[in-house]
């Protein structure tokens, strides 16, 4: 049986970041889809406020 190093054993455990990349950037496709579902759906029945009294609320409480 050979020795190995942790750092070899963390190297074979631990697939590189890059394999990863596409599984998260359809995560994120799948978040940004389901947020503008979301929204669709609320703006649907009307659980929407107006632009204007967004921003006023916005002023108070962070000032202009």
């Amino acid at each position: 049986m050979s020795e190995t190093s942790v750092d070899e054993n963390f190297e074979r455990a631990v697939p590189p970041s890059e394999r990863f990349e596409p599984v998260i950037d359809l995560l994120k496709e799948a978040e940004d889809t389901e947020a503008i579902r979301t929204s669709l759906l609320q703006s649907l029945k009307g659980d929407v406020r107006s632009a204007e009294d967004y921003f006023a609320e916005f002023e108070l409480i962070h000032g202009r």
